[in-house]
């Protein structure tokens, strides 16, 4: 059998294989047989088999020979091409925002015939989305997935086409217009309807008041109390280029003469007009604006001024649907592609390996794929040595059953005897204190009887030592005539208990599951 994905093809012919001839030829042969009943079942299995092939090669970390599809990696959105174009409304320039919510559509049976249901799956723009004044489209512009994985690939050509909009049928009375500098600001009464955070990017028609007929985005919110918006301060100057060049977008544009200032949003493709954000001033006709990067435009004509009129408790308003009342219409030319789940990381957080922020999927595919320096005798070793070895030490590592750890003997012998034969004393009455090598000879617990091991740090005096007691020389102060040299009155090395802990956490990293250890001070020697 293939290693790779079955396909409808391959399907359908071993649908064929397994089935009697006299059942398959009429399907096949004959007109409304039917036969759609088991092309869909094969589309649905080859669906099945693709699911099964992409899961199974992404449990492998490093690619291999025989790979069918991608190994393990990281998180990744799916992307996808939008096309928008627009039946009506063509005397606005119309911008779809960057953040813009596309939804996916899949036809699903109902008793009454197919139906579009929604599936959860949302993209969203990567970047604005601008329809010239008199313009039909199509632009087109990338939109990546809302959330990772692979499940974000699978909507087909044609199917992503909802403009997600909350609120498209809000509408009310008695609002005011109030400019800040160039800024409109909507104020409504605080009753239903009014503009909320979710309207931010969507298009409001003044139906009455001084400013009807107008049609503005929402392009900020303010939680004062009314309500307010912003609405967009856009205006459309038509006219010609100059003679130095032609304005870029992110250019700012001034008029000498009276000092209005925007910044360019866009530009036409035969420089008909500019659409420009003003941010100071009146733009006037037949009046020259400079750019402040290249270029100069000779102003025709203002379409549209950025500010509105002001009026107080006589404008009424109404959103505006994308689709019923600005004509938009937004669909995927191809699937999307790109989106990858995050089996790389779920591999390497079951072997404790975390990605580091910013590492490649390469990088970290070679930490993951790298056995973990733990459990081995060696490892523990080096986990306690990496703290220890900066000052100059390291640790003493006892294997119950090894030979720095023989625990309990059965024997006669005892520390007390003479001669010594120490590798028989008994553990009931050693003496390390006679004979150090006798430490580690001792009755064992029933849970550490099995795998325990213990590591030795060596004594440090590190930090906080106090003040001596008395006048000793230097270097052999103690505490009152303490019999231990550098013993201080209120000392205590609480650098001792950094490192102990320290070590004691590497330690415990890198042991075993389910095996346990005891760090101790080790005064004697590794012996």
């Amino acid at each position: 059998m293939s290693s790779v994905p079955l396909s409808v093809t391959q399907l359908l012919a071993l649908w064929r294989s397994v089935v009697d001839d006299g059942y398959s030829r009429p399907l096949l042969e004959l007109p409304d047989s039917g036969i759609e009943v088991i092309e869909q079942s094969t589309e649905q299995w080859a669906r099945v088999s693709l699911a099964v092939d992409r899961t199974t090669q992404a449990m492998f970390v490093l690619p291999w020979s025989g790979q069918s599809d991608d190994p393990a990696s990281g998180a990744a959105l799916a992307s996808v091409v939008l096309s928008v174009t627009r039946t009506t409304a063509f005397e606005h320039p119309l911008i779809l925002r960057a953040g813009t919510r596309v939804l996916h559509l899949a036809t699903d049976y109902s008793d009454t015939g197919p139906v579009s249901v929604e599936t959860g799956l949302v993209y969203m723009l990567r970047n604005d989305l601008i329809l010239d004044p008199g313009s039909p489209g199509p632009v087109t512009g990338v939109a990546d997935a809302e959330r990772p994985g692979c499940s974000y690939n699978d909507p087909l050509p044609g199917s992503i086409t909802t403009i997600e909009q909350f609120g498209a049928t809000a509408h009310n009375t008695g609002a005011s217009i109030t400019l800040d500098g160039v800024s409109n600001h909507l104020s409504m009464p605080n009753t239903p309807d009014v503009l909320t955070p979710a309207h931010v990017g969507q298009y409001v028609l003044m139906v009455a008041g001084a400013n009807a007929g107008q049609v503005r985005r929402v392009v900020g919110y303010s939680s004062a109390t009314p309500p307010q918006v912003m609405l967009d301060s856009m205006a459309v100057l038509f006219g010609f280029s100059g003679f130095f060049g032609t304005p870029v977008v992110g250019s700012l544009m001034t008029q000498l003469v009276s000092g209005a200032q925007g910044r360019v949003i866009a530009v036409s493709a035969t420089d008909e007009f500019l659409l420009v954000e003003t941010t100071f001033g009146t733009f006037i006709p037949l009046q020259t604006a400079i750019s402040d990067i290249a270029g100069s435009y000779d102003v025709h004509h203002v379409e549209r001024q950025g500010q509105m009129t002001p009026e107080a408790g006589t404008a009424s308003w109404q959103v505006l649907p994308w689709t019923s009342a600005l004509g938009i219409a937004v669909t995927n030319l191809a699937a999307p592609v790109g989106g990858k789940s995050a089996m790389l990381d779920e591999l390497g957080g079951q072997r404790g390996v975390g990605r580091a922020p910013g590492m490649l999927d390469g990088q970290y595919r070679k930490l993951v794929a790298t056995p973990a320096d733990t459990i081995c005798p060696n490892a523990i070793r080096r986990a306690a040595n990496r703290i220890l070895a900066p000052m100059g030490e390291s640790c003493c590592l006892r294997e119950i059953g090894g030979p720095l750890f023989l625990g309990a003997f059965a024997d006669a012998g005892s520390s007390a005897d003479l001669p010594q034969h120490p590798d028989v004393n008994f553990a009931a009455d050693v003496d390390p204190a006679l004979w150090p090598l006798d430490r580690f000879k001792r009755v064992m617990a029933y849970q550490e009887s099995r795998g325990y091991f213990e590591v030795g740090v060596p004594r440090l005096n590190l930090d906080e030592f106090g003040i001596p007691a008395d006048a000793n020389p230097v270097g052999i102060e103690n505490c009152a005539d303490s019999t231990v040299p550098l013993n201080f009155y209120d000392g205590f090395p609480c650098g001792n208990a950094v490192v102990q802990g320290a070590v004691y956490d590497a330690v415990d990293r890198a042991r075993a599951g389910g095996v346990s250890f005891t760090l101790y001070v080790e005064d004697v020697g590794c012996f």
